[in-house]
């Protein structure tokens, strides 16, 4: 049950051309449909444990870190697991990167068999719902540089001033949430120093429901170079953490591949593997040189004006209400937002309310610690569960919606009634 493992991994064939995967049913105006060309290789899958595999070495690192929560909270208690389970993970990211400026923005659930609603109504595949399946047989890494730097460019809103530069790391931190050991269906990781750079990274763009992510896929030139590694009889205790990029270019671990592989030698009836990762950028602005990508000037980036991030709050808490129990208003903005919210979650969309771009939550002229302390208010207050409502809910007035906004101009039309209505409802609420 533990030691090297022989599997059948699929590996990208290279090749000249723009690589494009559509998870969902392809529109006017999209590239053409590409995906990449795949050969099927035998990979060894090396017992990680005791081999001194680093984070910045060899982009992941086992490590132990208990969590207070049982397994049910992680599938019930949302609320808890985005106050609770984040501040666990943020006191971990800090710990092993020494880093006090931690911002998490995501996390995703894993159960084979309690996969809820991922086919939508028109086929595509949703990658944003409560419980997904296993990434099987599925090399890749989730980001890119450019796909992290603006991540990046979103997240630090949320820090002081100084983490706009100096170097960023987005992370993901993968745990077993069962009782039991995880016997089949590992996390596989590629240790990065086995790569020819940049030779055995293939781009892609995958096109999702919402987003379009450009990721990397493993090219099968010299994959008998490579070196991968599992960790046999994961325990609820334990954390494997890897890079989705890491901006120091002086690191040999920046990025990792990685997939969930099917194992051999597990015993007939073992259990369904159940997971959790979290998705969270790191900053470090004492770094140097500057790493990140420029960034505009800020304007009014004074102190946090208390009385105005509570009245921003209040306004962002009335302003979900309203559109929860609006139908057509909460599928305009499921159309308009999804995108942030499938890429960035709930926290995501409490920051572009806080943005107040429209001007109707007091916080347009806002400096950046007001809007944040904003989000954060907002967060304190469990608001993020009203988004996941507002976005996992079900839709009566999709397919007419849908109609609407077929053409931009009726759809921009629609979208200035809606923000009309929604500054009347404001105003007449005093809020």
């Amino acid at each position: 049950m533990s030691g090297d493992l022989t599997v059948k991994l699929s590996h990208t064939v290279p090749e000249n051309k723009q690589l494009n995967t559509f998870l969902r049913a392809q529109k006017e105006g999209d590239a053409p449909m590409q995906p990449p060309r795949k050969v099927v290789l035998d990979v060894t899958v090396r017992d990680g444990r005791g081999q001194g595999l680093k984070l910045d070495e060899a982009s992941f690192e086992l490590v132990n870190h208990p969590t207070a929560l049982n397994t049910q909270h992680f599938y019930e208690n949302s609320q808890k697991v985005t106050a609770d389970y984040y501040d666990e993970m943020k006191a971990l990211f800090t710990k092993v990167t020494g880093s006090p400026h931690v911002t998490i923005f995501h996390h995703q659930v894993r159960n084979q068999e309690k996969v809820q609603g991922m086919v939508q109504a028109d086929g595509s595949l949703s990658t944003s719902t409560p419980v997904q399946p296993y990434a099987t047989d599925s090399i890749h890494t989730d980001s890119t540089c450019f796909h992290a730097e603006g991540f990046f460019q979103q997240m630090v809103g949320s820090q002081p001033e100084e983490c706009r530069r100096g170097r960023f790391l987005y992370i993901n931190a993968w745990r077993n949430i069962a009782q039991e050991p995880i016997l089949d269906n590992h996390l596989a990781v590629l240790d990065e120093r086995s790569l020819v750079k940049p030779d055995d990274y293939v781009q892609g763009m995958l096109h999702g429901v919402g987003y379009e992510v450009l990721q990397y896929s493993l090219s099968s030139r010299n994959a008998h170079n490579h070196r991968w590694y599992y960790f046999p009889k994961m325990t609820m205790d334990e954390v494997l953490l890897f890079k989705q990029w890491d901006s120091d270019p002086q690191l040999s671990g920046r990025v990792c591949f990685h997939t969930a592989i099917s194992d051999p030698s597990a015993p007939d009836g073992a259990s369904a593997r159940q997971s959790i990762e979290i998705r969270a950028m790191v900053f470090f602005p004492e770094h140097e040189p500057n790493t990140c990508p420029l960034m505009p000037v800020l304007k009014n980036v004074g102190d946090c004006d208390e009385d105005v991030a509570q009245g921003g709050a209040k306004k962002i808490n009335g302003a979900l209400d309203y559109i929860q129990a609006n139908e057509s208003m909460r599928a305009m903005i499921v159309g308009f937002m999804k995108g942030i919210y499938t890429t960035g979650g709930a926290e995501a969309v409490l920051r572009e309310f806080a943005e107040d771009k429209q001007g109707h939550m007091g916080l347009s002229e806002s400096s950046a610690a007001t809007k944040a302390r904003a989000v954060e208010l907002c967060l304190q207050q469990g608001l993020e569960t009203k988004v996941t409502r507002i976005f996992n809910g079900p839709s009566t007035g999709r397919l007419s919606l849908r109609m609407i906004l077929k053409s931009h101009l009726t759809s921009a039309l629609f979208g200035a009634i809606a923000a009309l209505a929604l500054r009347g409802l404001l105003r007449r609420q005093g809020k």
